[in-house]
């Protein structure tokens, strides 16, 4: 199998990590992976830390620090649940499954991921 991920560290949203290597990712819990020529995060919230430094990248570091700023990357999350590990132990049983509903076209397998490519074009 090879893919865009294919031997690469890569971040993912919690609830779909575990998909990354059917990829042939190799699956992090970073918010932010640079391997090589390619970056992943791991879900909205790391978003928020993804797209300056990906900015900086393209169009330059001034207008990076004004989207810095747009974005507000200094969360103060009222329940405290932003991630599983700082969350309640109930918490994420309760969301996972409404995650994994709203993202379960994520977990379409990696070699029909390729078939449907092939077949029909980039996805």
């Amino acid at each position: 199998m090879t893919g865009l991920l294919e031997g690469y560290r890569a971040a993912s949203l919690w609830t779909v990590i575990g998909t990354l290597d059917s990829f042939g990712a190799m699956p992090t819990h970073e918010p932010v992976v640079n391997d090589r020529n390619q970056a992943t995060d791991g879900g909205v919230a790391a978003g928020v830390d993804f797209g300056p430094p990906l900015a900086a990248t393209i169009v330059g570091v001034e207008y990076a620090r004004v989207l810095e700023l747009a974005v507000d990357p200094n969360p103060q999350p009222p329940f405290s649940t932003r991630y599983p590990p700082i969350a309640d132990a109930d918490t994420p049983a309760r969301a996972r499954p409404v995650i994994e509903e709203s993202v379960s076209p994520a977990r379409i397998r990696a070699p029909d991921r390729q078939r449907l490519s092939r077949d029909k074009g980039a996805l």
